[in-house]
């Protein structure tokens, strides 16, 4: 379990993240049948203090979704309005125990969970104090490696991969490996 561990460690706060899919974490890998994949960001438990607050995490979480789509050039994503849908990628705050297989333990430890294919769910711990740039635990940052595990991605001994477990609390950008990675896996998708 441990190598499925993401380690954020920046000045003096350490945090990471847990799959939320056991069967991941023991080599049961499965993969998405397709190429597009619908989302949604919401406030499910009414942890936002205000509609700008939300919106400026949601703009940072948009952020790492058009990273990924941008740089594979082989995945699409597409915000789901329907609220009666069921989205491919569900993405929400949440604090404590969450209706979830794993809890969230208060600010500075678990930062985020994910599940894997063919579960898209990403759940990011509310009582971290995020930032929206590289001066404190970056949303962007660990969205675009939660994605990468919603894709399929297991972690990376490369340094500047994405994908690594040691969050370096800098610029949130893919790697060359992070592309390859993602391409392989969506090899029966064309390039967009």
């Amino acid at each position: 379990m441990r190598e499925a561990i993401l380690i954020v460690t920046f000045w003096f706060v350490s945090g990471y993240a847990l799959p939320i899919d056991k069967d991941y974490a023991y080599g049961k890998l499965q993969k998405w049948t397709k190429c597009s994949f619908s989302y949604r960001i919401y406030d499910k438990y009414y942890l936002f203090r205000n509609e700008k607050d939300f919106l400026d995490s949601r703009r940072a979480i948009i952020k790492a979704l058009n990273l990924w789509e941008s740089e594979s050039k082989v995945i699409k994503f597409y915000e789901l309005s329907d609220q009666q849908l069921q989205p491919d990628i569900d993405i929400t705050f949440a604090m404590k125990e969450h209706n979830c297989t794993e809890a969230f333990d208060g600010a500075g430890g678990i930062v985020a969970h994910s599940s894997y294919p063919p579960h898209g769910l990403i759940h990011f711990d509310a009582e971290e104090v995020w930032a929206l740039d590289d001066k404190g635990l970056n949303l962007s940052y660990v969205a675009l490696h939660e994605l990468g595990h919603v894709l399929g991605l297991k972690h990376s001994d490369e340094s500047k991969s994405i994908m690594n477990p040691v969050y370096k609390n800098g610029a949130d950008k893919l790697s060359g490996q992070d592309i390859r990675r993602l391409r392989r896996l969506f090899s029966n998708c064309h390039r967009v």
